[in-house]
């Protein structure tokens, strides 16, 4: 295949002379310089080329006669077969590497994607005389922190899930608290202390038994590491082991809201014999790590899980960088070509509507027209969230007045005219100095901010586009430069700790791009919320926080979005994640 490789690198360096029966004059020194090869190199690349009938080749003979080198195959068709015998050999590394590293036209570069897409989904694989369940799913954005203590994206979430436990699960329909790794607990009369009975014969994917312990070491290293979720736990002054299956927490007040903190991901329980690694992460869940590499995270079912064992073998979640919407694929194998034709009849759509929303936020961290109440009522108005639904439209599906969907769907909205947003920005001060606004780099936040900035145009508001990567950038260094910023929040399975968690992380967008004054006065407003056992009070609190944030527009709530996941009639165990993902453990193929 290397001689292979080679043509399809000198076709990719003739821009325009790719095509069949092209004749292109060159030489063997400048062969040398595309292939990267000795000038004796060449020339042996050269005749396996045209005994194999890719090239014609004619050597010039003498001093100023070029030889000329005619293209026998054309570059899609030579592509296309190289990239398909990647695929056949099972090389998705070697072929997501080759349409991530070349450039290439654009048509053939979806094309080439849509070949890799079709050995994505649910594949039936031999390992021996075994036949493996197999599910490939894809990702457009890198993967990022897979540390418990640290990640904070939904993906990161979600699969951090998937290997680890905690001591209970909360289940968001019945908005109970579920048995885990702890199987009982019990607090005394003023919440200030929690005991915990823990299952025995729980593994570690590495063998090692689960003892309270392991408890106390996974809460004792947030704070090692200062963790950003560390103001969780400030209340437990400290942990009691009373047996190896039995701990209780004891708290410096009382905190009846403590169980949702021990139900997050944060509170994945680690093995306290083995230093932490991304690279090797050991949870007692019921998927174990393989790989954790650049473009591929490998799980495999963990034989020992306490519950019932996963009925896949084996995820892999691969990222393949791409301009499509977010819609996850969940095909089954031999859903080909031949059978698209059915493909309404055998699949279906799951839509989710998730808690937390799109939003713009102020930057108060630095100088800037951004502090004048005026300005940012302009802003409002040139935010039209129901006309930007109306004329973008795809997955924007209800306007947002709150991080809550419930909240927003009670909500009325009025709208102004370019006419009041021109009057307010006069008002402002705004001298026609050009506003930084940064977003994530996809394309529907680009649709967003693109539409915003041809409406800002129309009024003489300058806003230069900033697009970048979550992963390689942070809040702390956009609050450095950005006037304001695009953001998305998607609530976690408990939406009470996905609020707080945005309001009180020293990660988030809020907590850089708010003053400490602007952070202290939220704080005290949610100051009581851990002690309230009542979720109606508790929302009460929320609200209030809320409106806060909107009675002086320090954020621009602006659609609640809807996750699409396509899914084949056959696939069993069907059940929606809050962050939109199915739940691996329970997915099945009624063959």
């Amino acid at each position: 295949m290397k001689h292979k490789e080679h043509y399809i690198s000198l076709l990719l360096s003739l821009s325009g002379k790719q095509h069949k029966g092209t004749t292109i004059p060159i030489t063997i020194g400048e062969l040398t310089e595309v292939l990267n090869c000795t000038p004796r190199n060449v020339k042996l690349v050269l005749r396996r080329l045209v005994e194999e009938g890719f090239v014609a080749w004619s050597a010039g003979v003498g001093r100023g006669h070029i030889s000329q080198l005619t293209v026998i195959r054309g570059l899609e068709d030579v592509l296309t077969e190289h990239f398909n015998e990647l695929l056949a050999k099972g090389k998705m590394k070697e072929a997501i590497d080759f349409i991530s590293s070349h450039e290439l036209p654009s048509a053939l570069r979806d094309k080439l994607r849509a070949m890799l897409e079709n050995r994505m989904g649910f594949q039936l694989e031999q390992a021996g005389a075994a036949n493996l369940d197999v599910l490939r799913v894809t990702v457009t954005r890198k993967l990022g922190i897979f540390d418990p203590a640290f990640a904070f994206t939904v993906t990161e979430v979600f699969l951090l899930e998937q290997i680890y436990s905690r001591l209970i699960d909360f289940d968001s329909a019945s908005q109970r608290f579920l048995s885990s790794l702890a199987h009982a607990w019990e607090s005394n009369d003023d919440y200030t202390a929690w005991t915990f009975y823990l299952r025995k014969g729980v593994r570690f994917h590495h063998g090692l038994l689960l003892t309270a312990e392991d408890v106390r070491f996974t809460v004792e290293r947030l704070r090692e590491v200062h963790s950003p979720s560390c103001w969780q736990y400030e209340d437990i002054a400290g942990i009691e082991i009373v047996s190896d299956y039995c701990l209780i927490f004891r708290l410096r007040q009382p905190n009846p809201f403590l169980l949702h903190f021990l139900s997050c991901a944060t509170m994945s329980i680690l093995p306290h014999d083995v230093a932490f690694s991304e690279q090797k992460m050991l949870g007692t869940g019921s998927f174990k790590l393989v790989e954790n590499a650049a473009q591929v995270l490998r799980l495999e079912a963990f034989d020992h899980y306490f519950r019932e064992r996963a009925w896949l073998d084996l995820v892999e979640i691969w990222h393949i960088p791409s301009d499509a919407p977010r819609e996850r694929q969940f095909s089954l194998p031999h859903m080909d070509a031949a059978s698209e034709d059915h493909a309404a009849e055998n699949n279906r759509a799951m839509d989710s509507l998730l808690d937390g929303c799109r939003y713009l936020i102020f930057n108060f961290s630095m100088p800037g027209i951004q502090h004048q109440s005026s300005f940012r009522q302009a802003l409002r108005l040139l935010l039209d969230r129901e006309l930007l639904i109306a004329e973008l439209g795809g997955n924007r599906a209800v306007p947002a007045n709150s991080f809550l969907v419930a909240s927003s769907e009670l909500a009325s909205y009025e709208s102004g005219s370019l006419a009041d947003a021109e009057a307010l920005l006069r008002e402002s001060g705004y001298a026609g100095e050009v506003i930084q606004l940064y977003h994530h780099g996809r394309p529907v936040e680009q649709q967003d901010m693109l539409w915003l900035q041809q409406r800002a145009a129309a009024i003489g508001l300058r806003l230069s586009l900033h697009p970048y990567v979550i992963a390689e950038v942070s809040p702390q260094k956009l609050a450095q430069t950005a006037h304001l910023m695009l953001a998305t929040e998607i609530l976690e399975n408990d939406t009470e700790v996905g609020l707080l968690r945005l309001f009180y992380n020293e990660d988030s967008n809020l907590h850089h791009f708010l003053t400490m004054e602007q952070r202290k006065r939220l704080r005290s407003i949610l100051a009581r919320y851990v002690s309230l056992p009542s979720p109606a009070e508790r929302a009460q609190i929320v609200e209030e926080a809320e409106q806060w944030l909107r009675q002086d527009n320090w954020l621009l709530y602006l659609y609640h979005s809807r996750f699409q996941t396509q899914l084949p009639l056959a696939l069993q165990g069907l059940a929606i994640d809050s962050f939109g993902w199915l739940d691996f453990s329970k997915l099945w193929i009624k063959k």
